[in-house]
């Protein structure tokens, strides 16, 4: 603080370090014999900056798969991404998208799955294709900040797996022209079947 009673840092100030700072100024008459003075508390609030982008919460995808159905249908949740941010307000609003999608054949499809901007929340937009073996893809979205799209991006893959189970249409039969002659005695356990041929 100078003469004037103006006050000044001195250094710059940072309110992810610290957002409140309360100052006690004292101001004296001078006099040698008897100086007379007086005091008055000073509350300073530090406005938040834009200076951080919003990096997304890995907990719940450091090695873990989202496994879905082959007949999964269109509109499924999957799962939902989210982020964090050190500043505040509407400096802390995130927007997500997808920013790749890759599967098991090096191909690109992107029509399989939608991500709200705003929430997260990632739901399939298509049926699966037909499987013949297991399934996977790689959706790697991004998350930005809405307020200051400059900040650096952060990026997040997510590994979904469709296994492939084998559907079951198809009755057993027997080889044409096979003749079995048999006979059951009275009193055979359920399940038990005596064959003669």
């Amino acid at each position: 603080m100078n003469e004037s009673g103006q006050v000044w840092a001195n250094r710059s100030l940072d309110r992810e370090e610290r957002d409140f700072y309360n100052l006690t100024l004292e101001a004296s008459d001078g006099a040698v014999v008897n100086p007379r003075t007086a005091t008055a508390a000073l509350d300073i609030w530090i406005d938040d900056v834009n200076d951080n982008p919003p990096r997304f919460v890995r907990d719940n995808f450091t090695a873990e798969e989202i496994i879905l159905s082959q007949n999964t249908s269109v509109g499924t949740y999957v799962t939902q991404v989210t982020s964090t941010d050190e500043d505040v307000g509407t400096n802390a609003i995130p927007l997500y998208r997808i920013d790749s999608v890759l599967d098991m054949h090096l191909s690109s499809p992107t029509h399989l799955f939608t991500i709200d901007r705003y929430t997260g929340d990632v739901n399939t937009s298509s049926t699966f294709p037909n499987l013949t073996e297991d399934y996977y893809v790689n959706v790697t979205v991004s998350v930005e900040d809405a307020m200051n799209p400059d900040l650096r991006l952060d990026f997040l893959t997510l590994r979904i797996v469709v296994p492939f189970i084998s559907t079951n249409r198809h009755s057993p039969r027997f080889p044409q022209g096979t003749v079995l002659d048999s006979s059951v005695p009275t009193g055979t356990r359920r399940g038990s079947l005596k064959v003669r041929s």
